[in-house]
């Protein structure tokens, strides 16, 4: 039997967490968007704050996922897998939020590697409402928020500089392992 494991994706803006999270429903994963769900929560009252504020102003933890652990929780149960996938986890405090909240599920990270250019590339083609901040904008605030050490110490790493066809085979053989 599997253990049950909820796995936050980490990287930068444009690496691949989306398309990643995308591909895993597509294949019957369950996979939760707390990015979604704190933007739900948060109902535009911060909208002007950046995620540095909001993380600072909003909690004592260091994490938001604090404000959203009982969506969480539903859909792990809801989603009828072992596995849940979260987009994304975006401080170094978010993996122990859950821990402490989730005492019988292992919290694991899979870190999304991909080169600033390519990342930059990504962000200004997808032009998305969230995306009016320079990436160097962003990628400091997740700096400030400890994102280097979460990646460092992801259990997983996938390399996303590549074509969407490797990038979905490169992610079939590492949930290979992932599932053993």
């Amino acid at each position: 039997m599997h253990q049950n494991k909820i796995i936050g994706l980490v990287g930068y803006p444009g690496s691949g967490k989306s398309t990643l999270i995308s591909l895993l429903g597509k294949n019957g994963y369950n996979v939760f968007d707390n990015g979604r769900a704190l933007r739900m929560f948060l109902d535009g009252t911060y909208s002007n704050y950046s995620l540095t504020e909001k993380i600072h102003n909003l909690t004592h933890s260091g994490s938001m996922l604090s404000h959203i652990i009982s969506e969480i929780e539903v859909a792990f149960k809801e989603g009828g897998r072992s596995i849940m996938f979260m987009d994304s986890f975006k401080t170094i405090n978010d993996p122990k939020v859950l821990k402490k909240h989730f005492k019988k599920i292992h919290i694991q990270t899979l870190a999304v590697l991909c080169p600033y250019g390519t990342r930059q590339e990504r962000v200004i083609k997808r032009a998305r409402e969230r995306d009016n901040a320079p990436v160097i904008q962003r990628d400091a605030e997740l700096k400030q928020l400890g994102i280097d050490s979460l990646i460092k110490s992801a259990e997983y790493r996938i390399e996303t500089d590549c074509s969407f066809n490797e990038m979905h085979k490169r992610l079939k053989k590492l949930l290979t392992i992932m599932e053993s």
